[in-house]
């Protein structure tokens, strides 16, 4: 079986030949779809095991940059097409002997399959999922809009008496008043420690794409809707944010 990829060129003829055959024969006999079905898509098959479509060829062509390899391109793709049925037809063979079984051949194979399945996990659990036209496109409309914040600020470090509360305690029960429909600017009056923003109303500068990539208070409000209400601690300072 190993050596039957090399009779493929004389048969790609054949292939397309046969397709075109089989639907002008329809249409000239009469008969029905249900008695003859031509799949025009698939260029070569081997038995009930693998199935070449022109999609495949054509992605892993231009993966390989055939266009760049060969001036003539049904010749690139000849070779190409070669070496991917050939590839299955070794493969078969190679299980057919139970190659496989064998530790002596598999045992400094292992580290290339290892290899290349976590290639193969990447490209499908990473790749497939995130590169998409669906995901780089919602992605990127992420990327245009503002979020609008108000912040009250209260660091670790703060004096204040709060009785037998701690700065960590003051910090949630402030955002439950939030959350529960508090006035956010008497809430701000009372405990926020930063000037700047209790002049602005704490209204804090726009959160954009781009500043949330310096800024863990702008990375972390880009990720919640209008009304929420968060605590975001860093460096020693509590920033109770409300969108």
């Amino acid at each position: 079986m190993i050596y039957m990829y090399k009779l493929i060129p004389k048969y790609i003829a054949f292939i397309f030949l046969s397709g075109f055959f089989a639907l002008i024969g329809c249409g000239g006999t009469g008969t029905t779809d249900k008695d003859l079905v031509v799949d025009s898509n698939v260029i070569y098959t081997i038995g009930d095991s693998y199935t070449l479509t022109f999609q495949d060829l054509d992605e892993y062509a231009r993966r390989q940059g055939v266009h760049f390899r060969y001036d003539d391109a049904l010749y690139g793709y000849t070779e190409i097409m070669k070496e991917l049925v050939g590839n299955q037809y070794k493969r078969f063979d190679f299980f057919e002997r139970k190659l496989h079984e064998n530790q002596e051949i598999m045992r400094p194979m292992q580290r290339y399959i290892n290899e290349e399945l976590g290639a193969a996990w990447y490209e499908h659990s990473f790749l497939g999922k995130y590169l998409t036209d669906e995901y780089l496109r919602a992605s990127y409309e992420k990327m245009k809009y503002e979020v609008m914040y108000r912040q009250i600020v209260l660091s670790d470090d703060d004096t204040s008496d709060y009785g037998e509360e701690t700065i960590e305690s003051k910090v949630l029960q402030i955002a439950d008043r939030l959350e529960k429909g508090e006035d956010f600017s008497s809430l701000m009056n009372l405990y926020s420690q930063e000037p700047g923003s209790r002049r602005n109303g704490g209204n804090a500068p726009p959160a954009t794409w781009s500043s949330s990539f310096e800024n863990p208070v702008d990375s972390a409000v880009r990720k919640l809707s209008p009304g929420d209400v968060k605590v975001v601690t860093h460096n020693n300072v509590n920033y109770i944010v409300q969108i």
